[in-house]
């Protein structure tokens, strides 16, 4: 299977005083992003400008060994067409108390834990995708629930990097 390189990162020109600092720094470019996520078609196109859908967190084709999803609403029927993209083991932990069967998932474990306080519950929302053979760790961090309302017509914010290896030093 042909790999492709991540996405680049689109570069923010800095302002003001902000742009002194930038110049000086010795620094790489952060290799992270904070996009909003991408609407479907029946919003205005310029909604959808550097914006990111939930394909891009578990990318087709991206020979993902597993997957670790966090949510506290889960719609399971849409789930399911990312989660056949994992080769191996998915491990979805929810908040929600709706009742839903998970007999279609393969390979898909699911927990709900058990919050012992009244108004307790589970509510991050977090997408660890191990992509490239388990070569690149894709971290997703993002205000929508797995539901494809929350995804497709509603404004979230998502919080993207990923991490490589360390690069292997050899001497001469």
């Amino acid at each position: 299977m042909k790999r492709t390189a991540p996405q680049p990162i689109e570069e923010v020109e800095p302002t003001g005083s902000e742009r002194i600092s930038h110049q000086s720094s010795t620094q790489p470019s952060p290799s992270f992003v904070f996009r909003l996520n991408k609407l479907d078609k029946s919003f205005p196109s310029i909604s959808s400008v550097g914006s990111i859908s939930f394909d891009d967190l578990v990318p087709l084709g991206s020979d993902i060994t597993q997957c670790f999803l966090s949510t506290y609403e889960v719609d399971v029927e849409w789930l399911q067409t990312y989660t056949s993209r994992v080769a191996g083991p998915v491990f979805l932990v929810h908040g929600s108390d709706a009742k839903f069967d998970t007999s279609t998932l393969k390979n898909v474990t699911v927990w709900k834990p058990h919050v012992p306080i009244q108004y307790g519950l589970h509510h991050g929302k977090i997408v660890l995708s191990w992509l490239y053979g388990g070569q690149v760790l894709r971290v997703a961090v993002s205000t929508a629930n797995l539901i494809p309302i929350d995804y497709l017509r509603k404004t979230q914010g998502i919080f993207l990097q990923d991490f490589f290896p360390k690069a292997s030093i050899t001497t001469t």
